[in-house]
């Protein structure tokens, strides 16, 4: 979440384009096969304050953003008709194709996932679709029958899927020592990226990297054009002013991340120079764990205040995964 949040604003930022989330309700309930629409609904509700959330921590006012709700436009005659049409259409292969190859469900329900995800292009009237790369195969199957039904092709942008902190596909049912969650407290992230593999340079094994590259230095990037685009130190969101990176440390100008080294700060410029440090053992993988976790530690910091003071989004939080609460 934290990836695409970044990459919703940045894709933004540059394209000056407007932002549609769409809260998946329908696509959910078809999906998962396990919990009922109520509870569905909850946790589409809980995500939606994440993602505002998450938007505001990097700088982006959720004003900016346009929340839609998937069922609100799914029930209409226009809708209804589109979806039946679809399905003379495509033929089963195609829709099992558009899946992760790992993914073979054996009920019908989540077969209309990717025919769903496909009419809302139109029936949204978007330009272009953003998602995770593990996207790719839906947003084919998009490409290939949006035009059989007359209507236009949409583009399509991904970013990178970080791996777990492990090494291994993120997934809600590993351990909760492989990922980070949005509440979770400041000894919690430290302590996870801290006892985290390391996988050398290999940001498709090592979590911590790929967090890096991924997430922080990008989200620092995209703070130092908002500063240079508003001609100040000071950004909208959770305010890093000063000079400061999203990790919150006092750093030179144009610097996207710091790692303190011997009691002095070390200033990076891109992740290119933090490879070439650790390939050439001028600083530690201990060191860059230490500051990658203040870093999301500043991001989520944000997150759990806006949790701690907002009593709808914590008793939504009860009936969306009671069995948390």
């Amino acid at each position: 979440m934290a990836v695409e949040a970044h990459m919703l604003a940045s894709q933004s930022h540059h394209l000056q384009a407007n932002i549609v989330v769409v809260l998946l309700d329908v696509y959910s309930y078809l999906d998962n096969v396990k919990y009922p629409m109520s509870q569905v609904r909850q946790r589409m509700y809980y995500y939606k304050f994440i993602v505002i959330a998450a938007l505001e921590s990097i700088g982006v006012p959720a004003a900016k953003v346009t929340f839609v709700e998937e069922s609100s436009y799914q029930f209409s005659r226009e809708w209804i008709m589109d979806q039946w049409r679809i399905c003379t259409l495509v033929p089963q292969q195609a829709v099992k194709d558009a899946w992760d190859r790992s993914y073979n469900p054996d009920m019908l329900s989540p077969m209309f996932c990717p025919v769903i995800q496909t009419l809302a292009e139109e029936h949204l009237d978007v330009d272009f679709q953003f998602g995770g790369a593990d996207q790719r195969g839906i947003f084919a199957f998009a490409e290939r029958f949006l035009p059989q039904l007359g209507y236009r092709e949409r583009g399509h942008l991904m970013n990178p899927m970080i791996p777990n902190l492990h090494g291994s596909k993120m997934s809600s049912s590993h351990p909760p020592k492989t990922k980070i969650m949005f509440l979770d407290d400041v000894e919690a992230v430290k302590s996870k990226v801290i006892e985290a593999p390391w996988h050398g340079l290999d940001t498709v094994k090592n979590g911590v990297l790929s967090l890096l590259k991924n997430v922080l230095i990008p989200i620092a990037q995209l703070q130092l054009e908002q500063q240079d685009a508003l001609g100040t130190t000071e950004i909208n969101g959770a305010g890093y002013t000063n000079g400061e990176t999203p990790m919150g440390t006092s750093a030179a100008k144009g610097a996207v991340f710091t790692v303190e080294v011997d009691g002095k700060c070390r200033n990076f410029s891109s992740y290119s120079d933090v490879e070439q440090s650790l390939a050439d053992g001028s600083i530690q993988p201990d060191a860059i764990k230490a500051a990658v976790a203040k870093g999301i530690d500043d991001l989520l910091d944000h997150v759990r205040k806006m949790y701690k003071n907002h009593p709808e989004w914590q008793a939504v939080d009860k009936l969306a995964y009671p069995e948390t609460a």
